[in-house]
């Protein structure tokens, strides 16, 4: 329970979390990811999206072994880890097909579905 005066903690405090520097670990490789893929490069690519998918999985377990995370710790984690879910599943995978297909029309479906799934799947 917090005190009525309390002062909210400064967004740089959730950076100090193990579990948060995980997730972030996932959005850089999504966004190398990404990069690569616009880039023709998809071998990068595919090593990108693995370590993405590497660091969703364990940045769960990691949150839930250290201790003393507050209220707060575990909502800004859990929210970021969505956002983050989404960006991975979603929106990476989808520019990835695009990018593969030269940004051609006949990929747009498929690039909508991804991301239409993922998110989906992810509320």
């Amino acid at each position: 329970m917090s005190t009525p005066n309390a002062k909210p903690p400064l967004i740089i405090s959730y950076f100090f979390d193990a579990a948060n520097l995980v997730t972030l670990a996932g959005l850089l490789s999504s966004i190398a990811a990404i990069t690569f893929a616009v880039n023709g490069e998809f071998h990068a690519t595919a090593i990108c999206l693995v370590l993405a998918f590497f660091f969703d999985g364990i940045d769960g377990p990691v949150a839930k072994r250290i201790a003393g995370r507050t209220d707060n710790d575990r909502a800004f984690g859990a929210n970021m880890d969505s956002l983050v879910d989404m960006v991975g599943a979603g929106a990476t995978l989808a520019v990835v097909l695009l990018a593969y297909g030269e940004l051609g029309s006949a990929y747009v479906p498929g690039a909508i579905a991804i991301a239409g799934a993922a998110a989906l799947r992810l509320s």
